[in-house]
């Protein structure tokens, strides 16, 4: 486990990587394409330069979440990557999960039970696949806080059973909303169906005339 000191000192590394490539005080770039309404997750780099000749990175996002130094040092790191480095990353990729699905076959083996399907575990990532895209990661983040998260290491998760039922309470609640009824027009009353069968109040301060042919 790393130190606090061992986090600062690559914390520091990475925003000078950062700084040598940016060449502009202030520069945007896109870290995640998104779908309307709520469209990419992007990050603004502003760089101010001190007298002493350091300098400062200030970090900006629409996904504050979800985006930080580390991200924006892989994107810059990653488009300076050679072909053999993205090789030797895939395969590093690819033993990863090969240790995994051998660790998961020997725990089968030495009869530990399996993980039920509602103890599985969802990302934000997740949550916005559910939704085909349609949510961004911030809109995904509120989901979880509503759904009791969990912390692993810097990550934020939630099983499967609770955003379960996060969206059976969604669904009853439309059902609980009472359907409003449309308003009843009433027909306006004539003249002859008000008078009709009644004889004249004699309250009313109306003269009669009778007319002599």
């Amino acid at each position: 486990m790393m130190t606090v000191d061992q986090i600062l000192t690559d914390n520091r590394k990475m925003e000078q990587f950062i700084c040598d490539r940016l060449r502009t005080d202030r520069t945007r770039i896109v870290l995640a394409d998104g779908r309307r309404p709520y469209g990419p997750a992007w990050v603004d780099l502003t760089l101010f330069l001190c007298d002493d000749g350091d300098h400062e990175l200030v970090i900006e996002s629409n996904e504050p979440d979800a985006f930080g130094v580390r991200e924006v040092y892989e994107h810059f790191r990653r488009k300076e990557m050679t072909g053999w480095e993205w090789e030797r990353e895939l395969a590093a990729e690819i033993n990863r999960w090969k240790i995994h699905d051998l660790e998961r076959e020997v725990g089968e083996m030495q009869g530990e039970p399996k993980r039920s399907r509602s103890e599985k575990f969802l990302t934000a990532q997740d949550i916005v696949d559910y939704y085909d895209g349609k949510i961004c990661l911030r809109l995904a983040y509120q989901i979880m806080d509503e759904c009791e998260p969990v912390r692993a290491g810097k990550k934020r998760l939630v099983t499967v059973g609770s955003f379960e039922e996060y969206l059976r309470a969604g669904q009853d609640e439309k059902k609980e909303q009472p359907k409003e009824e449309a308003p009843r027009i009433q027909e306006p009353i004539t003249q002859s169906a008000a008078t009709k069968g009644k004889r004249p109040n004699p309250d009313l301060e109306f003269e009669f005339f009778r007319f002599q042919r």
